[in-house]
């Protein structure tokens, strides 16, 4: 028997992962294979793949539980919140269990969806501290700069449509008639 298996049915198996909702992390995890591993079988083919790591590949199932992923406009509201109270993206990321880059790249707007894991993390991490000043100038200076808002800012943080409150007290001035 060859020491490795074709990639193309491992690659065509981790795009059926991937459409049903699985994650790239997710996979890797499972399969306790590198990330950057499995995003180079789907860009840039190797020729083979050892037995015993496409087998463990092939032996995950596509989910049928429903969508593990969701939209990523309610986790980037939460970080954007907290990094208005004072709280930096790079500290809240983390304590959510993502990396402060990949929390970066979220409120960039680099990712649509997340993991409902992650939102779930970052929820978590949003309600402990979402009413609660920051340590950190450099956040309230960047969230301002970036006309990010509070949490009390919302009526619903995960509805598309919401659009936030001016909380600042700040009133507009009209000048009365002479």
């Amino acid at each position: 028997m060859p020491a490795f298996a074709p990639t193309a049915p491992v690659a065509v198996h981790v795009r059926a992962l991937l459409a049903s909702g699985w994650t790239l992390t997710g996979i890797a995890d499972a399969a306790q294979v590198g990330r950057r591993t499995l995003g180079n079988w789907l860009n840039t083919p190797p020729r083979g793949v050892h037995h015993h790591v496409a087998a463990r590949v092939l032996a995950l199932k596509p989910s049928t539980s429903g969508p593990l992923l969701v939209p990523s406009l309610g986790s980037v509201r939460r970080l954007q919140a907290l990094a208005a109270m004072g709280w930096p993206v790079s500290w809240a990321g983390p304590q959510a269990g993502i990396s402060d880059t990949h929390a970066r790249m979220l409120v960039q707007g680099h990712h649509s969806m997340v993991t409902a894991a992650v939102a779930d993390r970052i929820d978590a991490v949003f309600r402990r501290h979402c009413m609660k000043p920051g340590p950190s100038v450099i956040a309230l200076a960047h969230a301002r700069r970036n006309k990010w808002v509070t949490a009390v800012a919302w009526d619903d943080i995960d509805d598309p449509a919401d659009r936030p409150h001016d909380v600042a007290g700040r009133r507009s001035r009209t000048r009365r008639a002479a």
